[in-house]
């Protein structure tokens, strides 16, 4: 049975044709909840919604890197009151593209494949 939370994403996903037979969610809490339930060459995407609310650092990160290593990380992180990221920078530092949504737009702070400056607006 799905969890709140995962009724809610679904919906969501639904209600903006964005739902797929091969989209699995998750209702994992924790670094040691994610390697428990999900296999290493399973997916080619893993979302992971937020490090910070996982208590995954910088070390974890790298860890799960490794036994990803045939997984894209798709992580969010959470800001603080000020714009910038919350807790190590060093996450940052290590992700190849980094995305800041605000204000309904989404714009590439940093960008190890493309020039930076795009903007996607989030809200039409």
């Amino acid at each position: 049975m799905p969890s709140p939370q995962q009724l809610f994403l679904i919906h969501k996903f639904q209600n903006n044709n964005a739902f797929s037979n091969n989209l699995y969610l998750a209702d994992i809490h924790s670094f040691e909840e994610l390697i428990e339930n999900v296999a290493p060459n399973t997916f080619h995407f893993i979302f992971i919604d937020s490090l910070n609310n996982m208590g995954v650092d910088i070390l974890r990160l790298k860890e799960l890197r490794e036994i990803y290593r045939n997984s894209t990380l798709i992580t969010i992180s959470q800001s603080a009151k000020k714009g910038s990221l919350r807790g190590s920078l060093e996450i940052e530092h290590e992700a190849d593209v980094s995305i800041k949504v605000e204000d309904g737009f989404a714009f590439a702070t940093k960008n190890r494949f493309k020039e930076l400056g795009f903007e996607y607006s989030i809200f039409k």
